[in-house]
């Protein structure tokens, strides 16, 4: 008996010492399992786990090209050429997609064709990005309307029975002796499109389609030209003897003297497209910023001051300033006069139903 009882008791031992190193182990395991680095969580349902999102895709932008084939767009904006112009946009999204401005010219395309809808979606895109851009809320509001008037364009600039259609390609080389004579002395200039009064007394006026400025005398007789410039399209002279010409083409005002001797230019990245200009009685420079639709201020030595007609303008062509220091300014869009004080806030608005590219004082300034 003795015997069996000490049998079983070390088959007992035996027993609760298999149980204990079995408990030993699972509680190591359940240690180990505890301070082991954590798995990440399974992913929510209807997402990718991080480890099989691809990289960012690099966006391809030129902007240096994309600036160079918006000039071009907007070249062939001007000209009429639609179709072209906006096959010259979408390459310019195409070539930097961070670009944002084709997409209004896009719009304003669409809306001269009557493609109204279109139009619609080109300005809401571009206010989903830049909600607070007045342009595009004007253009939307445009849209919008019930009665749409069409945007025009200033037909006069590119005459159908002219050889040279397209004023902004360079002037082709002329062909014979006669031919070049009679366009140095019988029809030296194509296409004016502003005229300024010197201090001297000759008269300065702009030719958009050579690309030069003609100085004559009240009588008409030709004193002097000269050129270097694309489209000129407006001028003053300031009573210190300065020149002043917008380029329409290049986007800036050039500053010569009497004689076109260059002294600088001005309102590059400022301006898109300026018209008409004009010198205020307290000495300062009025541009008509025709592509972004307001009208700068600069100080004669070409500081930018302050824009006027943000929300107002569509289509500025031309201004003057009268003697008191109200400023107007012609639309041809709207189709109207607007006055503006000297303090930029808008007056009134004048002529409807009216078309001017050029405007003057008379001789008390009015």
């Amino acid at each position: 008996m003795e015997g069996e009882f000490s049998l079983n008791m070390g088959i007992h031992e035996y027993e609760k010492g298999r149980v204990f190193f079995l408990f030993f182990f699972i509680l190591l395991a359940f240690n180990m399992e505890l301070y082991a680095s954590p798995k990440p969580p399974p992913p929510l349902p209807g997402l990718v786990p991080p480890e099989q999102i691809a990289p960012p895709r690099e966006v391809k932008r030129n902007p240096e090209r994309a600036l160079e084939l918006f000039k071009e767009a907007v070249k062939l904006f001007w000209l009429g050429n639609y179709d072209e112009a906006l096959r010259m946009f979408d390459q310019v999204i195409k070539t930097d997609l961070y670009a944002l401005e084709p997409y209004y010219w896009k719009g304003l395309i669409y809306l001269r064709q009557g493609f109204f809808e279109e139009a619609k979606r080109m300005f809401e895109y571009y206010l989903e990005v830049k909600p607070a851009d007045l342009r595009l809320i004007r253009a939307l509001e445009k849209v919008n309307k019930d009665t749409l008037p069409y945007l025009s364009i200033p037909q006069f600039n590119f005459p159908k029975n002219y050889e040279i259609i397209n004023p902004f390609e360079e002037a082709k080389e002329k062909e014979g002796l006669l031919k070049s004579l009679k366009d140095t002395f019988v029809n030296p200039v194509y296409n004016p499109s502003a005229v300024a009064l010197g201090p001297d007394g000759n008269l300065y006026l702009a030719d958009y389609g050579r690309g030069k400025i003609f100085v004559l005398t009240k009588d008409g007789l030709i004193l002097r030209s000269w050129g270097g410039l694309r489209n000129p399209s407006g001028i003053a002279v300031s009573l210190d003897g300065k020149v002043y010409v917008s380029d329409f083409s290049e986007s800036k005002v050039y500053v010569f003297d009497l004689f076109g001797k260059l002294i600088k230019s001005f309102g590059e990245g400022e301006i898109l497209n300026p018209q008409g200009l004009a010198i205020g009685p307290y000495g300062y420079l009025y541009v008509c910023d025709w592509g972004n639709h307001r009208l700068c201020k600069y100080t004669l030595d070409g500081k930018f001051i302050r824009s006027i007609g943000d929300g107002v303008l569509w289509e500025p062509l031309a201004v003057c300033v009268d003697s008191k220091g109200d400023i107007w300014v012609s639309d041809g869009s709207e189709r109207c006069l607007f006055r503006f004080g000297w303090d930029g806030l808008l007056k009134g608005r004048f002529l409807e139903d009216v078309f001017s590219r050029s405007l003057s004082l008379d001789l008390k300034g009015r």
